[in-house]
């Protein structure tokens, strides 16, 4: 795969954040296969890890479930938010332990949109730096939370050029923006800018 030229010194880091993907990619083809299974959960709290995977059971099957609760996480106690969505008040009853366990787990609903982009496992240390990454740019979590596709689009990295060095340093995690690239090219549509 060619990567494009890019011509602004600003766009340095997404194409090494890319560049870094395809080294990893070619001198370890097998490692997203060989990688850990992904934690439902890095709390090492077993109530905490057992709420998070039946909530992976729910969300699994209701895509729009998961995107409300994760825009609106910091409202999930709020009587005004639970009757204008009773689906999340039904599941909060039926999982009495859940808003815990998401208060325990802060960045779950985040990391998992993120982990699926990337369409890879993902290593409970890469989980962690990824937590660790988003409390400390919460204004990087906050843009993700409403929009979490925007972390293959190559305008929010050169926005954003801590990420672009997080992902850089984390290749398993950045092979989303790989993803993008393959998807782009194989439509023949550029890339966005």
């Amino acid at each position: 795969m060619n990567l494009p030229s890019l011509p602004s010194p600003a766009l340095l880091p997404l194409r090494t954040a890319l560049a870094a993907v395809l080294l990893a990619l070619a001198a370890a083809p097998a490692r997203a296969a060989d990688a850990a299974p992904e934690a439902a959960s890095i709390s090492a709290d077993a109530a905490v890890q057992k709420e998070l995977a039946e909530l992976e059971k729910v969300l699994n099957a209701n895509s729009k479930l998961e995107e409300t609760l994760r825009v609106n996480i910091d409202q999930l106690m709020s009587q005004s938010f639970r009757a204008q969505n009773p689906d999340i008040d039904s599941l909060l009853k039926k999982q009495p332990g859940l808003a815990n366990a998401l208060k325990v787990d802060q960045q779950f609903l985040l990391r998992r949109a993120i982990v699926r982009l990337a369409r890879v496992k993902v290593t409970r240390p890469d989980a962690l730096a990824l937590d660790q990454f988003l409390k400390d740019h919460p204004d990087i979590r906050k843009a993700l939370q409403k929009n979490p596709s925007q972390i293959v689009e190559s305008k929010f990295l050169i926005a954003n050029p801590q990420l672009a060095r997080f992902l850089e340093t984390h290749p398993v995690l950045s092979s989303v923006l790989l993803k993008k690239q393959e998807d782009m090219a194989k439509k023949g549509t550029p890339a966005k800018k």
